[in-house]
Parts: C-alpha cells; sequence; structure tokens
C-alpha cells in the first residue's frame, strides 16, 4: 500500500512539474492559456489516476482491513478491560481471605499499573478498610502478608478505620 501511494505521490509531482516548466516555456498569448487548461486536466489526470486503477476487490480489501484493525483494536482495549477486573478482583479476593483467617473485618481496594514498557497490569497499591479497631500486631502481620503474595509494600498501602 505504501508503495502505491509513493508512486502516486510521484506522480503528481512529475505532472507538476512538467506542468510549471511547460507554462513557463510557452510565449504570451492565447497559446499559454490553452496550454494552461491542458496543464490543469494533466495535473487533474494525475490526481484522478489512482481512482481508474482501483478496482471493487481492492476497495473492499482496504474497507475489510481497515475494519478488522477497529475491531482487533476494540478487543484488546476490553481484554485488557477485563484482564484488570480479574487482577484488581482476585488480589483484593487474596487480601480479604488473609485478613478474614486474622479475624480482621476488612474491605480492600487495589489499584494497578503497568509498566512503560508495556505488557501486564500489576497490583500498584492497596486501600484497606478496617470494619472495626484491630490490634495492631494482627494489622502488621496483614500487611506483610499483602507485602509477600501480592508484592505491594507497606509505603502503598493504605489503612484507614470504616468508622
Amino acid at each position: 500500500m505504501l508503495d502505491w501511494i509513493g508512486s502516486w505521490i510521484l506522480g503528481v509531482t512529475a505532472a507538476a512539474m512538467i506542468a510549471a516548466v511547460a507554462q513557463a516555456m510557452a510565449p504570451e498569448g492565447p497559446a499559454k492559456k490553452a496550454l494552461r487548461l491542458a496543464c490543469g486536466l494533466l495535473m487533474i489526470l494525475a490526481v484522478l489516476r489512482p481512482v481508474k486503477e482501483l478496482s471493487l476487490n481492492d476497495l473492499s480489501f482496504y474497507t475489510t482491513q481497515y475494519s478488522l484493525e477497529t475491531y482487533n483494536k476494540k478487543i484488546d482495549e476490553t481484554n485488557e478491560s477485563f484482564l484488570r477486573a480479574i487482577i484488581e478482583d482476585k488480589t483484593a479476593t487474596y487480601i480479604l481471605e488473609k485478613a478474614d483467617e486474622l479475624d480482621i473485618p476488612c474491605t480492600a481496594s487495589v489499584s494497578l499499573k503497568t509498566s512503560e514498557q508495556g505488557g501486564y497490569p500489576f497490583p500498584y497499591s492497596v486501600s484497606v478498610v478496617l470494619e472495626e479497631d484491630v490490634d495492631e500486631s494482627k494489622r502488621r502481620e496483614l500487611s506483610r502478608l499483602i507485602e509477600a503474595g501480592c508484592a505491594i509494600p507497606p509505603q502503598r498501602q493504605k489503612w484507614s478505620t470504616g468508622r
């Protein structure tokens, strides 16, 4: 496709150069006006040449290709959205299971991040809302389990009480 566009641009440029040289060399008068009309027609033909060469099969192919690219992009966005939701849910579930084991009633909300190089999103931070006062040693143990199991260090763990 890029070859085709490059060839078209080259053809239009060549037609423009020929028209410019011919008009510059033509003597003033009715001959120059006729030449200007002919050069205008030459430019129109050069610009419209690809339309003549384009078949319905080519047009169908390019529109289908464009549609596929659009659909693939939408599918990729939807897949990433689902993947993010799954990772958030699984991470929050893990935290809540560990909290339940420690008898800590709470809710957890996980935030994800994607590296600058792209790739998969990963748990970056968590907000834990304690539903009641909890012994500090239990809270520290849950914090340690979050760090060990989810790779979220204490500085990216936000703790609050729900009262």
